[in-house]
C-alpha cells in the first residue's frame, strides 16, 4: 500500500533495502491472508477486537501528533500518553476477550440436564 511505501522511503535511502522490504511484506501478506481470513470467519469477536485496536491506535496517533505540535483544544494542551498505558490497554482488551471466549465455551459444555420430580 501507499503508506508502507512512504514508510520505507522515510526509513532508509538504500533502494535495494526499500525493494526488498516491500517484497517481503507483500509475500508475508499473501502467505497469511488465507489463515487469518479463516480464523476471523470462525471467530468474529476478534474482528471487533481488531477494530477497537485500530480505533485506539488512531486515537493515540492523533494525541501524539497534537502533543508534538503543541496543539491546544478548548484551552487545554493535548496530553501525552505514555506507551506503557497503550500497551496495558491492548493487553487488557485481549485478556478480557480471551476470558470471555473461555467462559462462553465453558457455559456451552457445562449444560445442566433438568429432571422431573418423581411423585
Amino acid at each position: 500500500s501507499v503508506d508502507s511505501i512512504l514508510t520505507v522511503g522515510g526509513m532508509t535511502d538504500i533502494f535495494a533495502v526499500m525493494v526488498g522490504s516491500v517484497l517481503i511484506s507483500v509475500a508475508l501478506m499473501l502467505v497469511f491472508a488465507g489463515p487469518i481470513s479463516r480464523f476471523l470467519s470462525s471467530n468474529p469477536e476478534f474482528e471487533i477486537l481488531g477494530l477497537f485496536v485500530l480505533l485506539l491506535i488512531g486515537f493515540v496517533l492523533i494525541l501524539e501528533a497534537g502533543h508534538s505540535a503543541h496543539m491546544v483544544v478548548n484551552g487545554s494542551p493535548t496530553p501525552y500518553i505514555p506507551q506503557w498505558i497503550v500497551i496495558f490497554i491492548l493487553l487488557l482488551m485481549f485478556a478480557l476477550d480471551l476470558y470471555q471466549n473461555w467462559w462462553e465455551r465453558k457455559r456451552e459444555v457445562d449444560t445442566v440436564a433438568l429432571h422431573r420430580r418423581r411423585k
